[in-house]
C-alpha cells in the first residue's frame, strides 16, 4: 500500500490527501451520501476486495469520517454513517462531480437540483455575504500556520515576485500553456554563444539578442534537435556493432575478422579481407 503521508508539505490539501487521497476512499462517501450503509452494499458498488474495503471503512472510522452503528442481532454487524466531520465533504465531492461533467462527459449519471423548485445547484467560489466571485477576483494569501521554509511556498513566493515585476505574461514556449519546451536548454546555448564578441572584436547587439530571445526558440530549433537525435541514434548503432564483434565467441571468429579486429584499417579494408577469405575457401 502506498504511504499515506506528504512530508514536508505545509498545506491543508496534503493533509486532506493523507486521509481522503487513496483509493476507493472517496467512492465509499460516495456511496454513504447515495444511502449506502452496509458492507456488502460497499462491495457489491464498488467490486473491490473484501480486505481492501475492511481497510478503508477502519480508516475512516479512525479518522472521524464514518461512525459504525451496529444493526441485527449478530455483535459484528455495523452500519457506517457520516458524522458531521464527513458531511462536510459533500462539497468536495460535488466540486468533483461538477469537473467531471464538465470536461470528462456529455451525459452526466446524476445532477444536483434543490428539492423545492427541482433548480440546478452548483458549487461557486463565493464571499462571506454570499456574493458569488471569479477565480481572477480572488488570490490566496499566506495564513498563520505558513512555514516560511516549505519548499511550496518558497517556490510561490518567488513566482509571485517574478510575475509582479513582468510587465505582462509572456509568449507560452511551443505555444502550449504551462509546458515547457523541449528546446529551451538549446535556446540557452544559442543565447550564450550569441552572446561571444563578434568577428573584428565587435561586441553583440545586446538589446536584439534580448528581444529574439523573449521571441522564443526558432521553428527550425526542433528538427535541429531531432536531428542531432538520429545523429546520436546511428553512431551507438555504429559503436554496437564494433562491439557485438569485438565479443563474438572465439570458435565463429576467422582469421580475416580477428585481423579486422586487431588491426587499425578502416572498415572499408576490413571488408575488403573478409570477402577474400570467403573467396579464397570455395
Amino acid at each position: 500500500m502506498l504511504k499515506r503521508e506528504y512530508e514536508d508539505q505545509n498545506c491543508s490539501i496534503a493533509c486532506a490527501l493523507e486521509i481522503v487521497g487513496e483509493r476507493w476512499t472517496l467512492l465509499i462517501v460516495r456511496d454513504v451520501f447515495l444511502g449506502l450503509r452496509r458492507f456488502e452494499e460497499f462491495q457489491e458498488s464498488l467490486g473491490i476486495a473484501r480486505n481492501v474495503l475492511t481497510d478503508r471503512l477502519h480508516w475512516l472510522v479512525s479518522q472521524g469520517i464514518l461512525e459504525p452503528v451496529p444493526y441485527g442481532s449478530r455483535p459484528d454487524r455495523y452500519e457506517y454513517r457520516l458524522t458531521s466531520k464527513g458531511a462536510d465533504l459533500f462539497l468536495t465531492l460535488t466540486a468533483l462531480r461538477q469537473w467531471g461533467d464538465k470536461h470528462l462527459t456529455d451525459k452526466p449519471s446524476a445532477l444536483l437540483h434543490r428539492k423545492s423548485d427541482h433548480g440546478p445547484v452548483e458549487v461557486a467560489l463565493v464571499t462571506k455575504g454570499g456574493e458569488a466571485v471569479s477565480i481572477g477576483e480572488v488570490e490566496l494569501v499566506a495564513g498563520p500556520g505558513r512555514d516560511p521554509a516549505c519548499a511550496t511556498w518558497r517556490l510561490a513566493d518567488r513566482a509571485s515576485s517574478s510575475s509582479a515585476k513582468r510587465d505582462g505574461p509572456g509568449p507560452e514556449p511551443d505555444g502550449a500553456p504551462g509546458q515547457h519546451s523541449s528546446s529551451g536548454p538549446r535556446v540557452r546555448l544559442d543565447a550564450e554563444a550569441e552572446l561571444q564578441p563578434r568577428e573584428g572584436g565587435a561586441e553583440p547587439d545586446r538589446a536584439e539578442f534580448a528581444g529574439r530571445l523573449a521571441a522564443g526558440p526558432r521553428p527550425d530549433q526542433g528538427v535541429e534537435t531531432r536531428r542531432s537525435a538520429r545523429r546520436s541514434a546511428h553512431d551507438g548503432t555504429v559503436r554496437n556493432t564494433r562491439r557485438s564483434t569485438h565479443s563474438m565467441p572465439l570458435n565463429r571468429r576467422t582469421p580475416a575478422a580477428d585481423h579486422a579486429r586487431h588491426s587499425r584499417r578502416s572498415g572499408a579494408e576490413a571488408e575488403h579481407l573478409l570477402r577474400y577469405f570467403v573467396w579464397s575457401r570455395r
